[in-house]
Protein backbone atom coordinates (compact mmCIF):
# COMPACT_ATOMS: atom_id res chain seq x y z
CA UNK A 1 0.00 0.00 0.00
CA UNK A 2 1.32 3.21 -1.22
CA UNK A 3 1.91 5.66 2.40
CA UNK A 4 -0.26 8.10 0.91
CA UNK A 5 -3.16 5.97 0.56
CA UNK A 6 -2.42 4.64 4.06
CA UNK A 7 -2.12 8.16 5.67
CA UNK A 8 -5.51 9.21 3.67
CA UNK A 9 -7.24 6.04 5.30
CA UNK A 10 -5.73 6.65 8.45
CA UNK A 11 -7.01 10.17 8.97
CA UNK A 12 -8.57 12.98 11.46
CA UNK A 13 -11.05 12.88 8.57
CA UNK A 14 -11.64 9.37 8.57
CA UNK A 15 -11.76 9.11 12.28
CA UNK A 16 -14.48 11.90 12.61
CA UNK A 17 -16.44 10.14 9.46
CA UNK A 18 -16.61 6.87 12.07
CA UNK A 19 -17.97 8.65 15.07
CA UNK A 20 -20.44 10.47 13.22
CA UNK A 21 -21.48 7.13 11.68
CA UNK A 22 -21.74 5.47 15.02
CA UNK A 23 -23.78 8.71 16.74
CA UNK A 24 -26.17 7.92 13.79
CA UNK A 25 -26.51 4.55 14.46
CA UNK A 26 -25.03 3.32 11.37
CA UNK A 27 -21.90 1.44 13.03
CA UNK A 28 -21.71 -0.68 16.10
CA UNK A 29 -20.64 0.94 19.32
CA UNK A 30 -17.12 -1.03 18.27
CA UNK A 31 -16.51 1.33 15.78
CA UNK A 32 -15.26 3.94 18.42
CA UNK A 33 -12.15 2.05 19.02
CA UNK A 34 -11.23 1.70 15.38
CA UNK A 35 -11.88 5.46 15.38
CA UNK A 36 -9.79 6.25 18.39
CA UNK A 37 -6.71 4.20 16.61
CA UNK A 38 -7.19 5.87 13.47
CA UNK A 39 -6.53 9.15 15.54
CA UNK A 40 -3.99 8.09 17.08
CA UNK A 41 -1.99 6.79 13.88
CA UNK A 42 -2.95 10.21 12.29
CA UNK A 43 -1.87 11.71 15.03
CA UNK A 44 1.88 9.56 15.08
CA UNK A 45 2.04 10.17 11.03
CA UNK A 46 1.52 14.04 11.84
CA UNK A 47 4.45 13.76 14.11
CA UNK A 48 7.18 12.08 12.79
CA UNK A 49 6.05 13.81 8.73
CA UNK A 50 6.32 17.64 10.74
CA UNK A 51 8.08 19.86 8.00
CA UNK A 52 7.27 23.41 9.34
CA UNK A 53 8.38 25.09 12.49
CA UNK A 54 4.71 25.79 13.75
CA UNK A 55 1.55 23.57 13.73
CA UNK A 56 -0.38 23.52 10.41
CA UNK A 57 -3.74 23.08 9.49
CA UNK A 58 -4.55 23.03 13.38
CA UNK A 59 -3.14 19.95 13.76
CA UNK A 60 -0.72 20.26 17.21
CA UNK A 61 1.80 17.43 16.22
CA UNK A 62 2.17 18.34 12.28
CA UNK A 63 5.46 20.46 13.20
CA UNK A 64 9.00 19.69 13.55
CA UNK A 65 10.42 18.45 16.48
CA UNK A 66 11.33 21.36 19.03
CA UNK A 67 11.71 21.57 22.86
CA UNK A 68 8.52 22.94 23.36
CA UNK A 69 6.55 20.61 20.94
CA UNK A 70 4.40 17.88 22.31
CA UNK A 71 6.15 15.20 20.44
CA UNK A 72 8.10 13.40 23.15
CA UNK A 73 4.99 13.69 25.32
CA UNK A 74 2.72 11.53 22.83
CA UNK A 75 5.00 9.20 21.99
CA UNK A 76 6.15 8.73 25.09
CA UNK A 77 2.33 7.49 25.69
CA UNK A 78 2.21 5.82 22.62
CA UNK A 79 5.02 3.38 22.99
CA UNK A 80 3.37 1.40 25.75
CA UNK A 81 0.17 1.02 23.34
CA UNK A 82 2.15 0.45 20.39
CA UNK A 83 4.26 -2.25 22.31
CA UNK A 84 0.87 -4.18 23.54
CA UNK A 85 -0.42 -3.87 20.34
CA UNK A 86 -3.68 -1.97 21.87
Amino acid sequence: MKVKIAAQQLSQTMAAAIETFHVSGYLPAESLYTAEYVSMVDNLFDSLNGSHLYPQDGKKFKCALSDSSPHLNLWSEMLPKLENGE
